[in-house]
C-alpha cells in the first residue's frame, strides 16, 4: 500500500520540455542541454527545440530570468503582449517589438525574417548577424541625399573626411550603446535613431493571382506599392474571397509575403482558405513542421487576414 500513486510518481521527476517533453539530460538529440524556463509562465524548453542559434542561446542565458516563452512575448518597449498582430521577434536577440514602439517605427509588416534596430547597428557577434538569411533585404535605412550611412562607403572627393567622420560617429554610437532591457530600450534608440523608417517589402498590392508577379514590394513597372494606410483595405479586399481559396491560392499568398518554402508545408497539409482562416496560433507555430521565426511572422499575416474577415 506505499506504493507511490501516479500523480505523485510525476511531481516528483524532473522538469521537462514542453516541446520534446525530455529533461535537460536528453533533448532530441540525445545531448545534454539545459533548459530555458518562462519567467511567466513558468514553460520550460530546449533551445534546440526552438530552433535558436547557439549566439542566440548564449544571449538569452546570459540573463536567464528575462526569457519569456512563445504565448508569454511581450514588448520589450511598453511590457504588453496586447496587439498580437504587430509583435514581431527579432531573430537575432528574440526580444519582441509592436510595430509602433519599435524605434525607428515600422510602417509595413517585414517578410521574412527581421532583426531590430538595436541588433542591427550593435551586433554581439557580426559573424553569426549576417548568415541571417533575408536580413539584408529589410535593413533600415541610413541613407538620404546628403548623408551616408554609419556603415556606407565614402563619398567621392571627401573620402578621408568622411571616412573620419564615420570613425568618430561609430565611435560615440558605441560608447552609448548600454544592456537592452525594457526601461532603457527606448530612450537609447530615440538618441541613436536619426534616420527614416526602414525600406521593407510592403503587404500584396495586386490581386492574388498576381502576387506571384511582385517580388520585394515592387511591381513589375518598378513602382512601389501602397504604404501602410492601405494595407488593412487591401487584406480586407483579399479577405472577401479568402474563404474560397484552394490550396493553390493559399500558397501563393504565402509566397508573395516572403515564404516560398514554409508554403510547400501548407501544401502539403492540403490548406485551403476555410482552413487556413481558422488556424490558431499554436495551429501555425506547432501544426505546421515550420521554424519559430518564420512561423511567427506567418502567423502575423494570417491573423491579419482572420481580423479582416467579414461578419
Amino acid at each position: 500500500m506505499d506504493k507511490l500513486s501516479p500523480e505523485r510518481e510525476v511531481s516528483t521527476t524532473e522538469p521537462v520540455c514542453d516541446f520534446c517533453l525530455q529533461t535537460s539530460e536528453c533533448n532530441r538529440k540525445g545531448e545534454q542541454e539545459d533548459l530555458l524556463i518562462c519567467r511567466d509562465c513558468g514553460n520550460k524548453a530546449h533551445p534546440s527545440c526552438m530552433n535558436y542559434s547557439q549566439d542566440l542561446t548564449t544571449r538569452i542565458r546570459d540573463d536567464a530570468t528575462s526569457w519569456q516563452c512563445i504565448d508569454c512575448k511581450t514588448c520589450v518597449i511598453c511590457n504588453d503582449s496586447g496587439d498580437p498582430g504587430s509583435l514581431l521577434f527579432c531573430d537575432a536577440c528574440d526580444k519582441g517589438y509592436h510595430m509602433q514602439c519599435h524605434v525607428p517605427p515600422l510602417d509595413t509588416m517585414p517578410s521574412g525574417k527581421w532583426i531590430c534596430y538595436n541588433c542591427e547597428n550593435h551586433p554581439t557577434n557580426p559573424a553569426s548577424l549576417e548568415e541571417l538569411n533575408g536580413v539584408t533585404a529589410i535593413r533600415v535605412e541610413r541613407r538620404d541625399s546628403s548623408q551616408q550611412s554609419f556603415s556606407g562607403s565614402t563619398c567621392s572627393g571627401h573620402g578621408h573626411e568622411t571616412e573620419d567622420m564615420e570613425v568618430e560617429r561609430t565611435v560615440e554610437v558605441k560608447d552609448m550603446h548600454v544592456q537592452v532591457d525594457a526601461e532603457n530600450v527606448q530612450r537609447e534608440l530615440e538618441m541613436l535613431s536619426q534616420s527614416t523608417p526602414p525600406c521593407t517589402p510592403p503587404m500584396p498590392t495586386a490581386p492574388l493571382s498576381d502576387m506571384a508577379d511582385t517580388k520585394n514590394g515592387l511591381h513589375d513597372d518598378g513602382t512601389r506599392g501602397s504604404q501602410s494606410k492601405s494595407h488593412d483595405a487591401k487584406y480586407k479586399n483579399m479577405m472577401a474571397d479568402a474563404s474560397k481559396w484552394e490550396v493553390a491560392d493559399v500558397m501563393k499568398f504565402l509566397e508573395s509575403v516572403g515564404f516560398p518554402q514554409e508554403a510547400k508545408n501548407f501544401g502539403d497539409q492540403e490548406i485551403d482558405g476555410k482552413a487556413l482562416l481558422l488556424m490558431s496560433r499554436n495551429d501555425v507555430l506547432t501544426g505546421m513542421a515550420l521554424k519559430l521565426g518564420p512561423a511567427l511572422k506567418i502567423y502575423v499575416h494570417v491573423s491579419k487576414l482572420q481580423k479582416c474577415q467579414p461578419k
